[in-house]
């Protein structure tokens, strides 16, 4: 499970949820598709300039279709070759990081880089990057994440979510609290601005987008986890994230654990997706393998990950099974709590444990991608009665758990 809190601390400290996100000014730099180059052999000027007549109309649909959504499938395309293995195997979640101002980034972006790890997962927010409309962005924060993360030699996951205001569909109230997890009432309306994130980042390094996050439970996915209506969405984002990027990586929205009680289980999750056409449109499946909340957080993370729907090995043989053996499960989350008031048993030494048990069993998989843990350090004033308050490798003074030194070590004795 993604860290609710957390986000709803992000946004909550946002300029977008105080209204007053600063427009930066700025109009679409999505490349319109180039076209086919014509081989004009009479020398007429006046040909020529039919010609050229001719091409002009063209482009034009070309970039309205584009921004509409309606552009055709690309499929069979080589996603770049992005690290997954070895080192590269690692990364950290850092929802936050954006948000933050640029000496805490710098400081909690250093932290990462010196565990050695090569991947940072970052919420690319659409509901704080264009909370104007869909002509206004702001682009600042996430343009000084993306360069200091490169700069530091870590690779960024971009996870595209949630929606702002003028997106949300009729009858949903956008000044009620969390009214930003509801699905967009146009698909193409995301799909565009997953576009403009892969046209703009792309160029900067950042090649691997995941489309939403956990929407299978209705904490990030309101009112009700919808299979037809995430297909559409991750429809319309990959095929606008391949126009502009024809090589990147797009993972589908890590599935949470959840029962049928409170969510869609993530084996009729992924069951669903294949049976409503998103087969053609992702690279890789993204997955959150929680396992503290089982056997009282003590439980081996090799037994809860043979029968938990979240398993990766059950997740890979569905996958197998419909004619996807290629394609790779990405760890979007993972992660264990160093106290929860329901689990005693919960500590920073449970915690280092899970965390070395999860990358042990992990490096094993050859059909796996990068694992990441959620989350760098516990929010200032951690709760005690809130788990969610405590998944850090640094504790809130920025001191390192056991589960940093462990997860420092892993890095270093991978080759």
């Amino acid at each position: 499970m993604a860290a609710l809190a957390l986000v709803a601390t992000a946004l909550a400290g946002s300029p977008f949820a105080a209204g007053s996100l600063a427009d930066a000014g700025r109009t679409s730099t999505s490349a319109v598709h180039s076209i086919s180059v014509f081989h004009e052999r009479a020398t007429s000027v006046r040909r020529r300039a039919a010609v050229i007549r001719r091409r002009k109309p063209h482009k034009r649909r070309s970039r309205a279709h584009r921004r509409s959504g309606r552009i055709r499938p690309v499929h069979g395309l080589v996603p770049l070759a992005l690290p997954e293995s070895g080192k590269a195997m690692f990364g950290i979640s850092d929802a936050l990081v954006p948000y933050q101002n640029s000496a805490v980034q710098i400081r909690d972006l250093d932290a990462i880089a010196r565990t050695g790890a090569r991947w940072v997962r970052v919420d690319f927010s659409w509901a704080a990057i264009q909370t104007k409309g869909p002509t206004s962005f702001n682009w600042s924060p996430w343009d000084a994440v993306v360069q200091a993360a490169t700069a530091r030699g870590l690779e960024v996951l971009g996870v595209i979510s949630y929606t702002p205001p003028w997106a949300l569909p009729a009858g949903v109230n956008a000044a009620a609290s969390g009214s930003y997890r509801n699905p967009p009432a146009q698909a193409g309306a995301y799909g565009a601005f997953a576009g403009e994130l892969a046209a703009r980042y792309g160029p900067r390094g950042v090649h691997a987008w995941e489309i939403w996050n956990e929407p299978n439970v209705p904490a990030f996915f309101r009112p009700q986890p919808n299979p037809a209506t995430y297909i559409a969405l991750l429809k319309s984002a990959y095929e606008s994230i391949k126009h502009n990027d024809r090589g990147a990586t797009v993972v589908t929205g890590g599935v949470a654990p959840c029962s049928p009680a409170n969510g869609i289980v993530a084996t009729q999750w992924l069951g669903d997706l294949y049976a409503g056409g998103a087969r053609g449109y992702f690279d890789a499946f993204g997955d959150h393998p929680y396992t503290f909340s089982l056997g009282g957080g003590t439980a081996p993370v090799s037994v809860v990950w043979r029968v938990e729907p979240t398993s990766p090995s059950i997740l890979r043989a569905i996958m197998v099974a419909h004619g996807d053996s290629a394609k790779r499960i990405w760890g979007t989350e993972f992660g264990t709590p160093s106290v929860d008031a329901s689990l005693p048993s919960v500590n920073e030494a449970v915690q280092a444990n899970a965390i070395a048990q999860a990358y042990g069993l992990w490096k094993t998989y050859s059909w796996v991608g990068p694992l990441f843990t959620h989350t760098l350090e516990d929010p200032p004033n951690p709760d005690l009665t809130n788990y969610e308050d405590w998944f850090g490798l640094l504790r809130a003074d920025g001191s390192p758990k056991p589960a940093y030194v462990t997860f420092e070590s892993l890095v270093a004795g991978t080759s």
